[in-house]
């Protein structure tokens, strides 16, 4: 495709064919909506591989260590150093 041999041949034709394409994006982009953000919209989006896997046990093992550290008894909170207590091996 030869993109000037495609172009109108005078300014005025180039300016009318240039405000219809403008008008045409415009209305593209007019017509666009932000998505609403629904957990249901992406589930399943993610293929059925290893890597996929491993960051769902990943975020399961996460959730799980959050629950347990929100479930504490609040005594407990300042003995913990990250993932584990303090003085156990």
């Amino acid at each position: 495709m030869n993109y000037i041999a495609d172009l109108p041949q005078t300014l005025e034709e180039r300016v009318e064919e240039l405000d219809r394409k403008v008008a045409v994006l415009s209305a593209r982009v007019l017509d666009l909506r932000p998505r609403r953000k629904d957990w249901r919209l992406t589930v399943g989006s993610v293929t059925d591989d290893g890597m996929a896997r491993e960051a769902e046990r990943l975020g399961r093992e996460y959730r799980q260590e959050q629950a347990r550290q929100n479930s504490r008894p609040l005594a407990s909170i300042g003995k913990t150093c990250g993932r584990s207590r303090v003085g156990r091996q």
